[in-house]
């Protein structure tokens, strides 16, 4: 049912009796207990959800209309006194019933008086503007109090006390010393949050305010990334049962709370091959059965854990602050809200994910000593683009080497984001190996084949040079049946190896990985050049090796 705020007084005056006039159901005025009633659910509004309502100009208007036209009503006081259209007083006495009335009424504020004319109680109307989903609930902060929701769903148009004397909730709200915020955060959604400084409210009184406030879907929330699949974790064999046909391996688990399609981190496995990250397959997926791609066969005998992949992202607010050369300028940034990832494999998108379902959580998400509730916390990243922008302080710590150019952040004093602090670019990509390179045998190193800068200083010189990945690692090592990812910082690896620059950092570089098994490939060599991109590929792929003997 449609919900009904009745803006037009006579839709609640009963005028078929002249000279007597009367409020229409399910309005009551009690001239004997100066009491005004609203009861939604019956009469003119018929929502038994309660959200029906009547502006406080409509109320206002209808009183006088009533008072004027009734031999009963015009013989007490008259209840309502209007400051504006959107503001009034209950006077002479006269309150509110309850605070089903309090709640029924739209697009104003007000004060209770005694007869004295000392305030009880006083109520701001809160309306939001944008759109807000028709069954999505909004919530609102005073000061570092827990949150309280709003009465209805979708936008608001609503009234919340703001003043009590001792024997209406003893606080106030109105002395400039307050502050009030307003949140609106739903699963899939885009968040929102507003607050009564934005809106130059720094002093409360019994108003309308209008506070900025709306959602809409959240393009970078994946339909594989359900509440239940993030917060999933199974951390025993209890009922866990693993077996694999060598294409798929499958568990079996009651109610595990996984998606199909959704990635999760395997530990402690037994057999071994399965720990690592994997995305989970449809192949006879139900609530109780989930399967990854597994050339394994040995069925489960031990495990650690099994969670999502967002269960390895953790935040820390920190209590201090540390610090971080991110672009790698020799002067470090000041971070205060460290984002962790144990994996090193989730992508920006899971990281936003899990750090948008924690600020849903009406619990403690701080990992570290520092209680943080997520409901009411702040912002921690939003996308611009394809780009993980975070908040001023905000640190990624264990960030996928892939995705390091896609995040920018802050330094915790640059709080109106003036300085965007970015990663130098890291090339990324990968080493590829062909059917004739061995695992265990096979061993790989990549060189620079040219350096302009040095001497004797390329491949098949003296001092050649081996390529360093983004953390000064030789970028080297032995196949083990997997391809090989490497990093390269682009924008400001130099090639120093402790005679001076050997390269220009900034420009593309010519390589040769060179490659050799004993019985697993003949030596190979094969040049590339390193370009400012991601995902570059190098594939090495011996010749098969018919010649190799070492007899014992």
């Amino acid at each position: 049912m449609a919900i009904i705020t009745i803006q037009d007084p006579d839709v609640i005056v009963d005028s078929t009796t002249p000279g007597d006039y009367l409020f229409k159901a399910p309005i009551v005025v009690n001239v004997s207990t100066k009491t005004i009633t609203i009861t939604p659910g019956t009469g003119v509004m018929p929502d038994v959800s309660l959200a029906d309502g009547i502006t406080g100009q409509a109320l206002y208007s209808a009183m006088k209309i009533v008072w004027k036209n009734s031999a009963t009503y015009i013989k007490y006081p008259f209840p309502m006194e209007a400051i504006t259209p959107e503001q009034f007083e209950f006077i002479n006495g006269w309150t509110l019933a309850n605070d089903v009335t309090r709640k029924s009424l739209r697009t104003c504020g007000w004060a209770e008086k005694n007869a004295g004319g000392t305030v009880l109680r006083s109520y701001m109307g809160i309306v939001s503007l944008g759109t807000i989903g028709a069954s999505d609930y909004s919530y609102y902060q005073w000061n570092t109090d827990a949150k309280a929701d709003f009465t209805f769903p979708g936008s608001i148009n609503e009234a919340i006390q703001i003043y009590g004397d001792a024997s209406n909730g003893n606080f106030n709200y109105t002395d400039g010393g307050d502050s009030l915020k307003l949140f609106n955060r739903i699963q899939g959604k885009l968040y929102s949050t507003s607050n009564n400084t934005a809106i130059g409210a720094t002093t409360l009184t019994y108003i309308t305010y209008r506070f900025p406030l709306s959602n809409a879907t959240d393009l970078k929330i994946s339909s594989t990334s359900p509440d239940t699949h993030i917060a999933a974790a199974l951390s025993s064999m209890t009922g866990l049962t693993g077996t694999g046909n060598g294409t798929v391996y499958t568990f079996t688990k009651a109610a595990h709370g996984f998606t199909q399609g959704g990635r999760i981190r395997i530990t402690g496995a037994t057999p071994s091959s399965l720990n690592g990250v994997h995305t989970i397959v449809a192949t006879g997926f139900t609530s109780g059965v989930f399967a990854i791609a597994s050339t394994e066969t040995t069925a489960l005998s031990a495990i650690t854990s099994i969670t999502s992949i967002h269960g390895a992202i953790t935040i820390d607010y920190l209590s201090g602050t540390e610090t971080h050369d991110v672009n790698e300028d020799t002067t470090n940034e000041t971070y205060k809200y460290i984002i962790t990832d144990a994996s090193a494999l989730a992508t920006t998108q899971e990281i936003y994910e899990k750090m948008q379902y924690q600020l849903r959580q009406n619990s403690d998400i701080s990992s570290g000593a520092t209680t943080v509730t997520g409901t009411t916390a702040d912002t921690i990243a939003l996308f611009v683009g394809d780009t993980l922008v975070g908040e001023p302080g905000v640190y990624i710590s264990g960030l996928n080497s892939a995705y390091l150019n896609a995040v920018t952040y802050y330094s915790l004093a640059d709080t109106t984001k003036a300085t965007p602090i970015l990663y130098p670019f890291i090339a990324n990509g990968s080493i590829t190996f062909g059917a004739n390179a061995s695992s265990g045998d096979f061993k790989y190193w990549m060189f620079y084949k040219t350096l302009p800068l040095g001497t004797d200083n390329d491949y098949g010189q003296t001092n050649a040079r081996i390529v360093k990945d983004k953390d000064g690692n030789p970028i080297a090592g032995t196949y083990s049946g997997t391809a090989v990812p490497w990093t390269f910082k682009y924008d400001a690896e130099t090639a120093d190896y402790g005679g001076g620059a050997e390269r220009t950092a900034g420009q593309n570089a010519s390589i040769t990985v060179v490659g050799i098994g004993l019985s697993g490939g003949q030596f190979i060599s094969v040049d590339s050049t390193i370009s400012r991109a991601a995902n570059q590929s190098i594939l090495v792929a011996p010749a098969q090796e018919r010649n190799y003997a070492n007899p014992a």
